[in-house]
């Protein structure tokens, strides 16, 4: 079997990458699992997540790379399950080797009139009805939802009037 390369890699992240303006993050299945403590695993020949509730425009959609212990970097920093991440801009991914991408979106009750959610999917390509414009969009507002790209299945994630979900996703390209 062929190996990819570290730069090829680093390529399908650029291009992944060039694709913000048409990137959401989509919240939906408001109805309980079977075992709400215990989601199912993931599918990966779904090709949309369940119960759509809503898709909102990502607010973070970069370029990045793992951080060493230690390490300080010039760059904007995020953590994602404990794990530190440099946000790397597209002229320097091949220098700093950033084949990982970070997407991120905020979602709050005024976003979507929804109590509670259990999946969470990051969609490419999503195309609103015409003269729509607005960062957060209900499905009779989407023409072409776009490519599903990678999801999580998750225990409810419960919202009130005062909370914020921050949905983020960190791919290794």
């Amino acid at each position: 079997m062929a190996k990819s390369t570290l730069i090829s890699h680093i390529a399908d992240a650029i291009q992944l990458q060039s694709l913000v303006n048409s990137s959401y993050i989509a919240i939906g299945k408001s109805s309980a699992w079977p075992d709400d403590s215990n989601p199912p695993l993931e599918d990966e020949n779904i090709t949309s997540i369940s119960e759509i509730i809503g898709y909102k425009k990502v607010s973070q959609f970069s370029l990045a790379r793992p951080l060493a212990s230690g390490e300080t970097t010039v760059y904007p920093v995020v953590t994602y399950s404990s794990q530190r991440y440099a946000l790397v801009p597209v002229d320097k991914a091949y220098e700093q080797k950033a084949r990982w991408l970070y997407a991120e979106a905020s979602i709050t009750i005024d976003d979507f009139p929804v109590n509670q959610y259990r999946q969470v999917g990051l969609y490419t390509g999503l195309v609103p009805v015409s003269g729509v414009t607005k960062q957060n969009l209900l499905p009779s507002e989407v023409a072409n939802p776009g490519i599903l790209r990678y999801f999580e299945n998750n225990e409810p994630t419960y919202m009130t009037s005062s909370t914020t979900s921050t949905e983020q996703f960190l791919i290794k390209i």
